[in-house]
């Protein structure tokens, strides 16, 4: 009986020790269930890195790397791939300076990948073009340096350019009594750049213009080896001259502060003559650049900007999420132009914490802001507004500085598309038109004219011709 007993406990104690070892050596990297397959990890090693590198997997799932020291980097990117399929790694965004490319960057995962190399190296390009007109030689230079002498032809400037790096092909001394003009001279590497053109001829031509919008500031204008700076509604000409059949290109160093400026007519090719209708064109920021913009909360995404006169100022309005909920609200400010300032004009007694949409409602989304000027100027805003799952069209109205809010216009069916675009005066009355679902659920086509303080539709059917039928897109004009 002993010897029974003792053979019975061997038996069982070697079954249950031959399932810890069958479980025992399942991968405790590999994620598995009995009820899917399991799944691996992806990765490998990142060498030579200098700076910001963005990896991705199938065309999903970016990974982003970036070098803080000098040694090689690992990664595994975040989302897992199940047995037997396929993966496949490449480059989402290269460094700025550099080029990475991507070892053993695919295959069908039965294990954890782990040996995908991505090696990094600084990528450097040639500097080359054609010279054309030219009796004799020419001295060119890159960057102010680099002196290269050529003629008539092809030609390449021995040192290379960093990857990210400016480029600026000029004429160092011209070939007296050729001008040599150059085209396509200036920019930054991302490549090899082959296009730099260097015309020369005994004829040429001058450039002068106008700017405005400076105000109290000063503009620096660049073409060629020469640097002029201008002001407000000044006028402005180079003593460079641009040879005949030659191109140019006026460049700004550096922007004013709170402005952005560009010139008009300041490229141009196969010159033929003296140009003085360039341009140079500033805009100033309104719109609180040092802190944000004009959105009332700038660490919120604000959309769908409009601006409108009305009264002898300036109004804008947007979507932005609220600070408590995160529900799109519409919001408005106007403009002081005495003290350059905005301030929200969308508060008033049936507003929600100064919004013009509805305590009650959902997301306020595609605002439209108009001027009904016909009659008694009148500042009105549109837009849709979601409540309880449904989207209606609603319409305010401006008046003593606040708000006049009219209930949903449309007849309790599911507005379509906004009168964003598609408010139209006619005969001494603003009309709105838009999309809406019907009692079918067919798209019909609405329109609302204002008598008064209040909006008149045309019943729960639309005007479109087969009402069965689904009708959007709609405009309104008038015939006179």
């Amino acid at each position: 009986v002993f010897y029974f007993r003792n053979y019975h406990w061997k038996l069982i104690t070697f079954f249950i020790s031959s399932i810890l070892l069958f479980f025992g050596c399942a991968s405790e990297n590999t994620d598995s269930s009995s009820s899917s397959s399991p799944t691996y990890s992806i990765g490998g090693t990142v060498t030579g890195l200098s700076g910001v590198l963005v990896i991705q997997n199938n065309s999903a799932d970016y990974t982003v790397i970036e070098q803080t020291g000098a040694d090689d980097i690992s990664f595994t990117f975040q989302d897992r791939v199940s047995s037997g399929s396929t993966y496949s790694v490449s480059v989402k965004l290269q460094p700025n300076t550099q080029t990475c490319t991507v070892s053993d960057a695919s295959g069908t995962t039965s294990q954890n990948i782990s040996n995908i190399t991505i090696a990094c190296t600084n990528s450097s390009y040639n500097v080359s073009g054609t010279v054309s007109g030219l009796t004799g030689s020419v001295v060119l230079q890159n960057n102010g340096a680099d002196n290269l002498t050529v003629s008539n032809g092809s030609f390449s400037f021995t040192n290379k350019i960093n990857k990210g790096s400016a480029y600026n092909v000029t004429v160092k001394t011209q070939p007296s009594p050729f001008i040599c003009s150059a085209a396509n001279n200036r920019g930054l590497a991302s490549d090899n750049m082959s296009s730099v053109s260097i015309v020369c001829a005994v004829r040429s031509y001058f450039l002068s213009g106008t700017a405005s919008g400076l105000g109290s500031t000063t503009l620096g204008l660049q073409f060629d080896n020469e640097t002029k700076t201008i002001s407000d509604n000044g006028s402005f000409s180079f003593s460079t001259p641009v040879a005949e059949g030659g191109g140019y290109m006026i460049y700004i160093p550096s922007q004013p502060d709170n402005r952005t400026c560009s010139v008009t007519n300041g490229t141009r090719s196969n010159v033929t003559q003296d140009y003085t209708d360039l341009k140079a064109v500033c805009w100033e920021y309104i719109d609180n650049v040092t802190s944000g913009g004009i959105n009332d909360n700038v660490s919120q995404n604000g959309s769908s900007p409009q601006l409108v006169e009305f009264d002898s100022t300036l109004y804008n309005a947007w979507v932005e999420p609220s600070s408590s909920d995160n529900k799109s609200r519409i919001r408005v400010a106007k403009y002081d132009d005495n003290s350059s300032s905005w301030s929200f004009v969308d508060s008033s007694g049936i507003n929600f914490k100064s919004f013009i949409s509805a305590a009650n409602s959902e997301d306020a989304t595609q605002p439209f802001i108009f001027v009904e000027d016909k009659t008694i100027p009148s500042l009105y805003m549109t837009w849709i507004e979601e409540l309880a799952g449904t989207s209606f069209v609603t319409v305010a109205r401006y008046i003593n500085s606040s708000w006049n809010r009219v209930q949903f216009i449309n007849k309790n069916n599911q507005a379509l598309s906004s009168p964003h675009g598609v408010y139209h005066s006619f005969d001494s009355s603003p009309y709105v038109t838009w999309s809406e679902l019907d009692n079918a659920s067919v798209s019909q086509i609405r329109v609302s004219k204002a008598t008064g303080a209040f909006w008149d539709g045309n019943g729960i059917t639309g005007i479109n011709d087969n009402t069965s039928r689904h009708a959007t897109q709609p405009r309104l004009a008038s015939l006179s």
